[in-house]
C-alpha cells in the first residue's frame, strides 16, 4: 500500500488502488498523478458539502459579491473555504496539465467543467458533478479499474456528422 502526504488535509492518505504488487509496477510520476487526482476528488466532495450548505454564495451576482466581501469585510469561514476550493480545483488542473499528467485534450475538456462561484447555482452543481465524474473516470483509467466507455466531451464522426458525448448519450452537433 502506498501512503502519500496530503498537504491540504494535513495528513497522510492511502493512494487508492495501489497495492504492493501494483506499486512495484508504477513509476513515481504515475503514483504522484494518482495521488493528485485523489486529492482533487476529496476537494470536490468537500466543495459539494459546502455548496449545498451555502447556496447563497453561488451565482452570477453572489459570486462577484463574495469576491468583493473577501477583499473588504471578509466572508464567513465556510464560504471562504468554498471559494478557495473552487479556485484551487482550477489551479490543480493547471498544475496537472503543466506536469504533463493529463494531455491537452483532456485538459481542455476538464477546464470547461470546473465550477466557479460566479456560475449560476444549477450550472455550478452540474459542472461540479460532471467534473467529479471525469476525475473519477480518469483515476479509474490510471488504476486499471476503468470501464472504457466514452468521456464527457469526446467526439466522433459517423456518416459525415459529428457527435459529442454529453455523459449519457452521443449528441449530433
Amino acid at each position: 500500500m502506498f501512503v502519500a502526504w496530503n498537504p491540504k488535509a494535513g495528513k497522510t492518505v492511502v493512494a487508492p488502488g495501489i497495492g504492493v504488487a501494483r506499486k512495484a509496477r508504477l513509476s513515481a510520476s504515475a503514483i504522484k498523478e494518482e495521488t493528485i487526482l485523489s486529492v482533487m476528488l476529496e476537494d470536490i466532495e468537500r466543495l459539494q458539502e459546502l455548496s449545498a450548505k451555502h447556496p447563497e454564495a453561488i451565482g452570477p451576482i453572489q459570486g462577484r459579491l463574495g469576491a468583493v466581501r473577501a477583499k473588504t469585510v471578509g466572508n464567513p469561514p465556510e464560504v471562504t473555504e468554498l471559494r478557495r476550493l473552487a479556485f484551487n480545483l482550477s489551479d490543480q488542473l493547471l498544475r496537472a496539465r503543466s506536469g504533463a499528467q493529463i494531455n491537452e485534450q483532456e485538459y481542455a475538456r476538464l477546464a470547461r467543467l470546473v465550477p466557479q462561484p460566479s456560475d449560476p447555482e444549477i450550472d455550478f452543481a452540474t459542472k461540479l458533478k460532471s467534473f467529479q465524474d471525469e476525475i473519477q473516470r480518469t483515476l479509474a483509467k490510471r488504476t486499471g479499474q476503468a470501464n472504457e466507455g466514452p468521456s464527457v466531451g469526446d467526439s466522433k464522426q459517423h456518416m459525415g456528422s459529428e457527435y459529442v458525448f454529453d455523459g449519457s448519450q452521443w449528441v449530433k452537433q
